[in-house]
């Protein structure tokens, strides 16, 4: 992949990242809120990967193979950096995919464990990454 691609696609995930993160702000329902919060977190793992494991990617930037859930867990476990965010994105999957497919309904209590969870995944996905922090909040 040449180093054009790369750039597009970890701008793409940083920006899908941001626009979700301020979506999350604006959405009234608790469960909505969640979820977004932690497709935001998908997208900083992406934007990851996208920079650092471009083999992942096709020779446009569009990703080889559809990724699930624990694909994406088993990306995190092998790359030393972002094992630092495993149990707060693991927290913050939990809680989404319980407002997902559960007959629940979280309060809030489990919006600020989610808000505390992503805001934790991002903050040491950013001190780690400087440099897409940078692109992040461009």
């Amino acid at each position: 992949m040449k180093s054009d691609e790369i750039e597009h696609c970890k701008r793409f995930h940083l920006r899908r990242s941001r626009d979700n993160e301020e979506l999350a702000k604006q959405v009234d329902r608790i469960d909505w809120k969640i979820t977004i919060f932690f497709y935001s977190a998908v997208h900083l793992i992406l934007a990851r990967m996208a920079s650092y494991m471009p083999g992942e990617y096709g020779e446009t930037g569009e990703q080889r193979t559809h990724r699930t859930h624990s694909d994406l867990f088993g990306y995190i476990r092998k790359d030393k950096h972002l094992l630092k965010i495993y149990n707060p994105y693991n927290a913050l999957f939990e809680l989404s995919r319980r407002a997902r497919y559960e007959v629940w309904e979280p309060g809030e209590y489990d919006l600020n464990k989610a808000i505390k969870a992503f805001g934790l995944v991002k903050e040491t996905f950013f001190s780690t990454f400087p440099d897409l922090k940078r692109i992040y909040r461009k």
